[in-house]
C-alpha cells in the first residue's frame, strides 16, 4: 500500500523538480574544466611514464600512489620525466599495512611516511610540491561498512560504535600539526574527501567526520578533492544516481572551499579496491565533468589512469574532456533528495545521541602545544 509523502518529502521532491525545470531552460552553458588530473593507484611506474606524452598533450596533471615499497628510482624517474614534459605530478601517499588510506588511527604513521619519503626525494634530487591525503575509513572498516550497507539502521549502529571524539580530537590536531610541518617545507598539501564528509561541515560538529574516522574541517588545506565517483555510489547504495549527484558535490566542495575545490569524477573501468564495473564509455564522465563546470568548480581529477588503458587508452578518454561540452548532464534526481535525507537524518541522529561528544570527562592529553589554527599560504 502507497503512503502519502510527508510534508519534508513532498517539499524535498518539489525543489528536485524546480531544480531539474532550471536546468534544462539554462542548458549546457559551461565550458568543461580547465585543470584536469589523473589518478594512477596499481600501475607500475614504467607503464605510467609511458602515458606522460599523451598527459602532456592535453594539459592533465598527475596524481600519482606512492607506498613505502615504491619509493626509489623508478618513481624518481617518472617523476624527473614528468617535469621534463612539463606534466606536474602529485604523490598519493598510501600504508596498505596501515590500513591503506590516512585516518584516525594512523596519521602518526603518515607523517613519519612524509618525512622519509620527502627526505629520500631531496637526496635524489627530485623536486616535490605537492603530497596528497586521500581521507576514508580503513580498508577493514570500508569493508565491513560495504557488508551493512543494505540496512541503514544496522550501518549507523556499526558506525556509532566506531566514534571515539576524544580520540578523534587528538587526530585532527595531529593532522593540523602534519599540515603546518609540511606547509614549513613549503610543500602544499590536498586532501581527498568521500562526499557525505563535505556534508559534515555546515553543521557546526564533526559527527559524520568522527564517525568516518576522517578529520577533515578546521584544516588548511591547499585543495580539497570530494570524491563523487557516481557508479562507486550507485552501487554501494543502491541508488541510480544522475550527474545531479556529482553538481550537489561540486556545489558544496564550491561553497566551503571556494576555488580551492576539486571534484573527483569516475570511476572508469575496474580498477581500485571495493569498486564494480564503472563508465565504458566517455559520455557519462563527459556528464559528470561538464555538471562540476556548471557548479562553478573549474578542478576535475578521474580515476583512474589505470581504467583508462583498460578501456581504449587514455586519449580517448581525455580528448573526449577536452572538446565542447555538448551533453546537458540531466540534473534531476529523486534518489538525491533521499539520500541527502538519509545522510542529514544520520547526521541529526549522532548529534542527538551525543557521538560527537566525548567518551569520558578526561581531556585529551596532547604530547605537544595546542595548535592555533593557520590560513592556507597564498597560491601562486
Amino acid at each position: 500500500m502507497f503512503r502519502r509523502p510527508s510534508r519534508m518529502m513532498q517539499s524535498t521532491l518539489a525543489a528536485g523538480v524546480v531544480g531539474a525545470l532550471l536546468s534544462l531552460l539554462a542548458g549546457c552553458s559551461a565550458p568543461p574544466p580547465r585543470n584536469i588530473a589523473v589518478w594512477s593507484e596499481f600501475l607500475p611506474y614504467d607503464r605510467v611514464q609511458q602515458e606522460l606524452p599523451e598527459l602532456a598533450d592535453f594539459g592533465a596533471s598527475l596524481y600519482v600512489a606512492v607506498r613505502p615499497d615504491g619509493v626509489g628510482d623508478p618513481l624518481w624517474s617518472l617523476m624527473r620525466a614528468a617535469s621534463d614534459l612539463g606534466v606536474s605530478v602529485r604523490p598519493w601517499l598510501l600504508l596498505p599495512d596501515k590500513g591503506v588510506w590516512m585516518h584516525e588511527q594512523n596519521i602518526q604513521d603518515f607523517d613519519a611516511f612524509a618525512d622519509d619519503f620527502l627526505n629520500q626525494a631531496a637526496s635524489a634530487g627530485v623536486q616535490v610540491d605537492w603530497i596528497i591525503f586521500d581521507l576514508e575509513p580503513s580498508i577493514d572498516l570500508a569493508i565491513n561498512l560495504t557488508q551493512e550497507a543494505d540496512n541503514q539502521a544496522d550501518l549507523f549502529t556499526y558506525l556509532a560504535d566506531q566514534a571515539n571524539h576524544t580520540s578523534f580530537i587528538v587526530a585532527r590536531t595531529r593532522l593540523q600539526l602534519l599540515v603546518d610541518k609540511l606547509h614549513n617545507r613549503k610543500i602544499k598539501v590536498m586532501a581527498a574527501t568521500l562526499p557525505w564528509i563535505i556534508d559534515d561541515l555546515g553543521d557546526g560538529d564533526p559527527d559524520l567526520q568522527d564517525l568516518f574516522n576522517t578529520p577533515l574541517a578546521d584544516i588548511p588545506w591547499d585543495e580539497v578533492s570530494v570524491m563523487a565517483y557516481r557508479p562507486a555510489w550507485s552501487d554501494l547504495f543502491r541508488l541510480p544516481f544522475t550527474p545531479a549527484f556529482v553538481a550537489r558535490y561540486a556545489a558544496q566542495a564550491k561553497r566551503f572551499y571556494g576555488d580551492r575545490a576539486e571534484v573527483a569524477i569516475g570511476h572508469v573501468g575496474t580498477p581500485g579496491l571495493l569498486v564494480q564495473p564503472g563508465y565504458l564509455i566517455p559520455s557519462p564522465l563527459v556528464e559528470d565533468a561538464t555538471a562540476v563546470a556548471m557548479s562553478g568548480v573549474d578542478r576535475i581529477s578521474i580515476y583512474s589512469l589505470d581504467g583508462l588503458l583498460e578501456q581504449g587508452g587514455s586519449r580517448r578518454w581525455l580528448s573526449a574532456l577536452r572538446k565542447p561540452a555538448t551533453l546537458r548532464p540531466n540534473l534531476f534526481n529523486p534518489m538525491l533528495d533521499l539520500f541527502a535525507i538519509i545522510i542529514n537524518s544520520g547526521d541529526r541522529l549522532a548529534s542527538i545521541l551525543g557521538v560527537g561528544d566525548p567518551k569520558d570527562n578526561a581531556a585529551p592529553q596532547f604530547p605537544f602545544e595546542p595548535y592555533e589554527p593557520q590560513p592556507a599560504p597564498p597560491g601562486p
